[in-house]
């Protein structure tokens, strides 16, 4: 039996031959349970057989799927038929001697029985396989993955779907690595029935491979050079669609565009460089947003933004926002200017105002500064200066500092939904520093790193693990604004204490702040029904002052979790491990991530 392959010049003409092939030819696709089904009217029965081959037997019997009221003549039509339906099903998965047995009864007036026995027989072995590549493509290790995964060897059962999943890796892998004209000489699966032996044919002609054209960005709202910094393959490289993508996923992850499309031309191909057009499509050149939440912390907190999209050809934006709480209040507005490679770094100048009145301490803030942030090694870094005014009580201590503040910081979050996460992590680190010597009323160098980790456990649980710890390096501690202390406590903290309520206390028992920071969560959440579940957790952590005895509190609790359509809500119960009567509610809206 010989199947002839058409060209493959396309990626969407293979992926249609395949599902054709799967759905047809290989039969893999799931119908009811085996031993019985019932089309109406006609009660079915399959024996000897299981499995895949099973499925694909049923789905090819036509007496098996006959739509209602057939009439007896036609049930007698398809019964007579079934032994060559069944025969062509089993061919995929190697059995081409099957012994069939069928029957077919009226058991009561207007009720079928049909039944067919199946002895599969011993299945065709493969006698040789013959498999090559020439053109271009023949040492391109791109290629050579699907030929060195081609699981069929001389002596092996013969399987249709290996040799077809071969077929159609390498239509894609030549898709995707440039070589267009590429195309199958010649292939064949050759059955000798008698002595149920086969013989393999495959012979793939890559032809040559094709390289980038010129890049044609349709769209008439920004400067072409900003858009150019997005494509990062020059004209005349070797094609990957690799590349392509990453054009793509740049140009969407953008401020700018609402639909992207990147397609390749190589029936518009010159000496062999292939034209890339992309479709763009603009968004709205604003966006406003107003939030509405709450959290045990904070209080009832809103927020308002708004983000000016292009104010200028050059693809400069504009971002504003304001939040209110009962700890915070904040207005900030940020000037964003795109790099000379926009999808990786951006630069930006910001500045702002903040009061924040917590229990521990009040402070007023002012800030002017800049940054630019870039994609290196995987993470996000962002290298900030800033100049920061800050009026501030903490407990005993007050006063106001102006501090020259480089920072340097770095972020990497990866999560199969940000929404929920299921599987994910974030780490991040970051050092920030001062020196009374310059444009600084004190010396100090900050260091602050986290991660958090979530893992999937079984169907319907979820753990979740978080650690911290920071250290200040300085000998003006008193001298610090409360904004660069550090303080635990709290429903993103240790659960079961006051927010920014552990840290180190002055004479007079005001909580002031620490040099070190440690802390760490351990939860385990349990999905009980959809959008809805339970969770137990076990928190520990402190802020401590250099050279005191390393204590951590401790925190743990249950809680409830409902995915709601603005988000994850957690509402948790939480007492503080050794602190009697020290019991909290602690109310959050957000991700995990």
């Amino acid at each position: 039996m010989k199947h002839k392959a058409p060209p493959s010049t396309a990626r969407k003409r293979w992926a249609s031959a395949w599902r054709f092939a799967v759905l047809l030819g290989v039969g893999v696709a799931f119908s009811g349970s085996v031993p019985i089904a019932r089309a109406d009217k006609v009660d079915v029965e399959i024996t000897g057989i299981e499995g895949e081959p099973a499925k694909n037997v049923r789905l090819a019997l036509g007496i098996a799927n006959v739509e209602k009221d057939p009439a007896p003549d036609a049930i007698a039509r398809l019964h007579a038929r079934a032994a060559d339906e069944i025969a062509l099903a089993l061919e995929p998965y190697g059995y081409y001697r099957p012994a069939i047995e069928g029957t077919l009864a009226e058991v009561e007036p207007e009720r079928w029985q049909a039944r067919y026995a199946i002895d599969a027989g011993s299945p065709v072995l493969v006698r040789s396989v013959d498999v090559r590549m020439s053109g271009d493509g023949e040492m391109d290790p791109e290629l050579a993955t699907p030929l060195a995964a081609f699981p069929l060897a001389p002596g092996d059962s013969l399987r249709h779907a290996d040799y077809e999943q071969l077929k159609t890796d390498l239509a894609f892998a030549a898709a995707d690595n440039g070589y267009f004209d590429a195309a199958f000489d010649s292939t064949a699966i050759l059955v000798d029935r008698d002595s149920l032996a086969a013989d393999i044919v495959v012979h793939f002609s890559t032809g040559p491979r094709y390289s980038f054209g010129a890049v044609d960005l349709q769209q008439d709202i920004l400067d072409p050079r900003v858009l150019a910094g997005y494509v990062t393959f020059e004209e005349g490289e070797p094609y990957a669609v690799e590349k392509l993508l990453a054009l793509q996923s740049g140009l969407s992850a953008s401020p700018y565009f609402a639909r992207v499309e990147a397609r390749p031309l190589p029936e518009e191909a010159d000496s062999l460089r292939v034209p890339i057009a992309v479709a763009l499509e603009p968004r709205k050149t604003q966006r406003f947003d107003v939030g509405l939440g709450y959290g045990t912390d904070t209080g009832v907190r809103g927020a308002f933004d708004v983000e000016l999209r292009r104010l200028n050809k050059r693809g400069h934006r504009a971002e504003g926002n304001v939040k209110l709480s009962q700890i915070e209040r904040s207005a900030s507005a940020r000037y964003i200017m795109p790099s000379m490679h926009p999808s990786t770094a951006v630069y930006s100048l910001y500045f702002g105002y903040a009061h924040f009145e917590p229990e521990t301490s009040e402070s007023d803030q002012w800030m002017i500064g800049g940054n630019v942030v870039h994609e290196r090694w995987g993470f996000q870094e962002t290298f900030s200066l800033s100049y920061e005014i800050e009026d501030f009580v903490v407990g005993l201590d007050e006063g106001r500092s102006r501090l020259f503040l480089p920072a340097l910081g770095y972020e990497r979050t990866r999560a199969d939904d940000r929404i929920f996460t299921r599987r994910g992590y974030r780490l991040r680190f970051d050092v920030r520093g001062a020196h009374d010597q310059v444009l600084s009323t004190s010396t100090l160098l900050q260091l602050r790193g986290d991660v958090k980790v979530i893992r999937p456990l079984g169907g319907r649980m979820r753990f979740l693990a978080r650690a911290g710890a920071g250290r200040i390096f300085t000998d003006e501690f008193n001298d610090l604004p409360a904004t660069l202390r550090f303080f635990t406590g709290g429903d993103q903290s240790v659960r079961g204490y006051r927010y920014k309520s552990l840290a180190p206390e002055d004479a007079a028992g005001n909580v002031i702040g620490g040099e070190i920071v440690v802390d760490g969560s351990a939860e385990l959440e349990f999905q009980v029904i959809k959008s809805w579940g339970v969770a137990a957790f076990y928190d520990a952590g402190n802020a401590l002052e250099q050279g005191s005895a390393f204590t951590l509190e401790q925190g743990a609790g249950a809680g409830i979790r409902w995915l709601s359509p603005v988000g994850l809500i957690r509402v948790d119960g939480a007492y503080a491990v050794g602190t009697p009567n020290m019991v909290r509610l602690h109310i959050g809206i957000g991700p995990d991530l």
